[in-house]
């Protein structure tokens, strides 16, 4: 399928941890925000679906959506959202069946993008992560633009009151 003409406009990307998008007031206020902000792609974390009921973040805004579910429900899931005036043509995607990460690879006009997005446990962060952006770097082409929630502090003298951590992160 040839991608529609697309006007090189910049692309706006948001990266947010939704905390669960069950209640229908959530996710319509979720889509009210990222459509009023002009958002062309958003990785969403914690998305909270069951299987099967993510098609209820679909939205005439946000047309194409791919997303990753936990097995069990309510907990984890990620997902992410094209706007309507992106021209995104899917080429391939890779989900976790316990819904910790997505990565949709595609074409907009003749650039290849590779979009992931991430929700590491709050447990065996290094084991994951790890593991995950080795997957990452195997399945990824083009440009990579990664989103997500890691669950760490990335610079521990900044983001954590104690101005440490114990774990650190040489793999990012």
């Amino acid at each position: 399928m040839t991608p529609p003409t697309f006007a090189r406009l910049p692309l706006h990307i948001r990266t947010l941890n939704a905390g669960g998008l069950n209640i229908p007031k959530h996710r319509t206020r979720l889509l009210w925000e990222l459509s009023s902000s002009r958002t062309s792609v958003a990785m969403i974390q914690e998305t909270h679906f069951k299987l099967g009921s993510e098609q209820a973040l679909k939205d005439r805004r946000f047309p194409s959506v791919y997303f990753a579910s936990h097995p069990l429900g309510k907990k984890a899931g990620v997902a992410i959202l094209f706007s309507q005036g992106t021209p995104f043509v899917v080429l391939d995607q890779k989900t976790d069946p316990e819904g910790r990460y997505l990565f949709v690879k595609g074409q907009i006009n003749s650039q290849i993008y590779t979009f992931a997005t991430i929700y590491a446990p709050i447990s065996r962060h290094r084991i994951f992560i790890t593991k995950t952006l080795r997957l990452l770097a195997n399945v990824s082409e083009g440009l990579l633009i990664l989103g997500g929630d890691l669950n760490a502090s990335l610079d521990p003298s900044m983001d954590t009151s104690r101005r440490r951590s114990a774990i650190t992160y040489p793999c990012i």
